[in-house]
């Protein structure tokens, strides 16, 4: 019994010590046959996706600065200046049936027309309420100065022919002069005595715009009688409506 355990002890321990010299044994490699070629071996790609992030925080954006929309003077068609006269002074040869070398031209402005009448409206009239631009054109024949309005191509003499008689006339129309001036000297701040008279006449608007509409006024659409006055200062030409009651500057002065 004794030889028996022996023998095994003897066997267990050869065991062991043939299991410790197999792991102190340094490993061989074992390469693939490839006829002499080296095999390029692929690199391990990363299990993590690529940095999309920067490394540095973002730039703070600038901020927007406000658009400034800048409002040009209304466009006078394909008209130009030296054809609204040719126009007027044929309209007013025609009207008093002389000739146009006796016609001369006191000035010109462009205007924008409230409506197809060019601010000429007659009584018994329709007129389309759109905005004409066009021009305003005052003509001289001896001492008399004609007022011929401008636009859609057409030319409107605007009766009647105003001459200095006028404000002696009519009371009202001395009125409305002598409040455009005072109004037109405190706005410009000069004395009234630079301020010249240039035409003075009656008209009549088809509302109660007094042919100088504000944007988002509403008004009476009902034909309105006044005067139109024409005021000088320093060779610019300031155009007021008055009808008695209000007086409107349809001619922004100058700074």
């Amino acid at each position: 019994m004794k030889a028996r355990l022996a023998v095994s002890g003897l066997f267990v321990i050869g065991l062991l010590a043939g299991l410790t010299t197999g792991c102190d044994t340094t490993p061989t490699v074992v390469e693939p046959h490839t006829n002499g070629e080296k095999e390029e071996v692929s690199p391990i790609s990363t299990p993590y996706p690529p940095r999309t992030s920067p490394l540095s925080p973002p730039p703070t954006p600038l901020p927007t600065l406000p658009t400034i929309e800048i409002t040009r003077e209304p466009e006078v068609g394909l008209m130009s200046r030296d054809e609204a006269i040719a126009l007027a002074k044929q309209a007013l040869s025609e009207h008093l049936d002389i000739d146009e070398a006796s016609i001369e031209v006191v000035w010109i402005e462009p205007v924008t027309w409230s409506d197809t009448s060019l601010g000429c409206p007659e009584k018994g009239k329709v007129y389309a309420q759109v905005l004409v631009p066009g021009y305003r054109v005052l003509l001289q024949v001896g001492e008399e100065e004609h007022d011929v309005h401008i636009g859609n191509g057409r030319a409107v003499v605007c009766e009647r022919s105003i001459g200095p008689p006028l404000i002696d006339e009519v009371p009202a129309a001395a009125q409305a002069y002598d409040l455009a001036r005072e109004d037109l000297a405190h706005r410009l701040d000069v004395p009234v005595t630079e301020i010249k008279a240039v035409l003075i006449r009656p008209a009549t608007w088809p509302d109660g715009s007094l042919g100088c509409p504000q944007p988002g006024e509403t008004y009476p659409q009902t034909p309105t009688e006044g005067f139109v006055v024409l005021l000088e200062h320093r060779n610019k030409v300031y155009e007021y409506h008055t009808d008695g009651e209000r007086l409107v500057l349809c001619t922004t002065p100058s700074p």
